[in-house]
């Protein structure tokens, strides 16, 4: 958490940690991670979790890691429109995957005819 919030990269893999050996010592270290003192002060604090890694793992249907809010861009304000940008670089990620996600206003019931519900539907009962 320390080099991640310095910015000082831990560039030699040779000085990098060992991965958790099973996946229930993986979800001690993301515990850890999200308890550290640093999640609060320099990421804004846990705003929920990512899913991946879906049927990769042996009797896991998916794994789960701390995704803080420093990280979320809500797209519904002007101020993430025009800067609330999170870059690969800034994170020190070869990558960035986008996780797309909606506030709904109410439920959406089953429908009596078993019909999926059309996009419009959709967008009715979604905050804006």
């Amino acid at each position: 958490m320390q080099a991640w919030a310095s910015k000082q990269w831990i560039a030699d893999n040779a000085l990098m940690p060992p991965a958790p050996p099973t996946v229930a010592e993986m979800y001690l270290v993301h515990r850890a991670m999200q308890d550290h003192a640093l999640a609060q002060s320099a990421f804004g604090g846990l705003a929920g979790y990512k899913l991946g890694a879906v049927g990769v793992i042996e009797g896991e249907a998916a794994i789960s890691a701390p995704l803080f809010t420093r990280f979320v861009v809500d797209a519904s304000t002007e101020a993430s429109l025009c800067g609330g940008v999170v870059s690969a670089a800034e994170i020190n990620m070869h990558n960035l995957e986008a996780e797309v996600g909606v506030i709904m206003a109410a439920d959406l019931e089953k429908k009596t005819d078993g019909r999926p519900y059309s996009a419009d539907e959709v967008c009715v009962v979604t905050l804006s």
